[in-house]
């Protein structure tokens, strides 16, 4: 028991110390998190109260605090990645465990950015994953109360009718650029001798290539590609050697890209200006749908946000405003106020009188 327990702690602690990224971004990542967050902070969560009824009861506990948000995002992360961790110990020993758990996490940024969005998937995520290791061992009954469970937080089977849907996770193959070096280990799934791997890892992938929003389900097969992978690594010794020096790299790289993923603190601090200018002069804000969870979460309640998606065409709108885009509203007029971009992404707030 005590081994046991001192084993969970080094597991918390290497994979703390891999996902660092989480902790050490003073912004949350990504777009619905803000909304989520404003659901949490301020109460306003018209986008979530029809399509999650029971997630946000469990929500309506928690404290509008940062720190705790980010706890939570590495409590699922780790407790997924435990999961994970049991799939491959139970059929290839601790050692090549450890190893593929440190593959999945570098050689992909797919796992430190899912579990990176505070979103109510993030609470169905190790309960998927377990209620799939459950059903690996024939635990049947308990395999199919963890996807009834998992149902309370995310209700995937929406998914299974939005193949194609407008958002870009959404797209068919969209998952496939994020897989990265993780591809090269999918075929290695099927070089496994157990026939549910071989079904549940042919469904998972097909699940994964028609909606990325399936990546949870497809992990703990994964993990059988990588752990064959890791074997094959174990006869050429020279080769295991420098992939693992690749994967420190890597992990590196990724941790690094969250880290200044959007919005950045800049990218933040244009909104908090925008929504500052309005209140002193009184005029509308008009925005970006991908930037409306950003202005609610700092008071601004704008009609258009990512439940809305749809832009405006600014040319057309009766001035004096403030927008707040990705465009060059230059030709009409307008002041640039404040702008922050990158090579993907740029944010504009502009003056239109």
């Amino acid at each position: 028991m005590l081994k046991m327990f001192e084993r969970k702690g080094a597991f918390v602690v290497v994979f703390f110390l891999a996902t660092l990224s989480l902790f050490a971004r003073q912004t949350l990542f990504g777009v619905d998190s803000y909304g989520w967050k404003s659901y949490v902070c301020s109460g306003w969560g018209e986008t979530f109260f029809a399509s999650n009824p029971l997630a946000i009861l469990f929500f309506d506990l928690m404290p509008c605090s940062m720190l705790f948000f980010k706890a939570l995002m590495f409590g699922s992360l780790v407790l997924s990645l435990w999961f994970l961790f049991k799939i491959v110990w139970d059929n290839y020993g601790e050692r090549i465990a450890w190893s593929s758990i440190l593959f999945l996490l570098a050689l992909s940024p797919m796992v430190l950015f899912e579990f990176g969005k505070f979103e109510n998937e993030l609470l169905a995520y190790p309960i998927i994953i377990f209620g799939i290791y459950c059903f690996l061992n024939k635990k049947w009954f308990e395999g199919v109360v963890s996807f009834i469970a998992s149902l309370v937080f995310w209700g995937w089977p929406y998914y299974l009718t939005t193949f194609g849907g407008p958002v870009l996770e959404q797209q068919y193959f969209s998952g496939m650029l994020l897989l990265f070096g993780l591809i090269f280990c999918v075929p290695m799934i099927f070089l496994s001798k157990r026939k549910d791997i071989l079904v549940g890892g042919l469904v998972s992938i097909g699940l994964f290539l028609l909606n990325m929003k399936f990546f949870v389900f497809l992990l703990p097969f994964l993990v059988f590609g990588i752990a064959e992978a890791v074997k094959l690594l174990d006869k050429r010794l020279l080769l295991h050697k420098y992939a693992f020096l690749i994967a420190f790299f890597l992990l590196i790289c990724w941790n690094l890209a969250f880290f200044i993923a959007t919005p950045s603190v800049w990218e933040q601090q244009i909104v908090v200006d925008s929504v500052e200018m309005q209140k002193d002069l009184n005029i509308p804000i008009y925005n970006d749908w991908s930037y409306g969870y950003w202005l609610i979460d700092n008071g601004f309640e704008t009609e258009n946000h990512p439940g809305q998606n749809q832009d405006y065409n600014y040319s057309e709108l009766e001035k004096p405003f403030l927008a707040l885009t990705k465009e060059d509203l230059s030709t009409q007029g307008c002041e640039l106020i404040n702008s922050s971009s990158s090579f993907t992404r740029s944010v504009n707030l502009w003056k239109c009188e």
